[in-house]
């Protein structure tokens, strides 16, 4: 067997797709779109200091990269840098 015909991917056009996973596809795509723009969100509102790394890499990396969502989620778990009450409410302590 070559390597060219180890993998077969059966492909289908939209509609002869059925009704749930079709509802499942633009599920996943709303869901990845979504969590792209609140990353850029607070990506274009963080201050540099509070950004592990270039913020411009992140935003290339959640912008290009078709990740079902795991870029956006990186930069939310590991991307930000948390620096006590201020960095993670906007509000200084009294």
């Amino acid at each position: 067997m070559r390597p060219a015909e180890a993998v077969v991917v059966a492909k289908k056009k939209w509609n002869e797709l059925s009704p749930r996973t079709r509802r499942l596809i633009i599920a996943g795509g709303v869901f990845e779109g979504v969590l792209k723009v609140a990353a850029l969100i607070d990506l274009a509102r963080r201050p540099a200091s509070e950004v592990r790394g270039s913020k411009v890499r992140w935003a290339l990396a959640v912008t290009l990269i078709n990740s079902v969502g795991a870029v956006p989620v990186a930069y939310f778990a590991y991307g930000r840098r948390k620096l006590g009450c201020q960095a993670t409410t906007g509000f200084e302590p009294r």
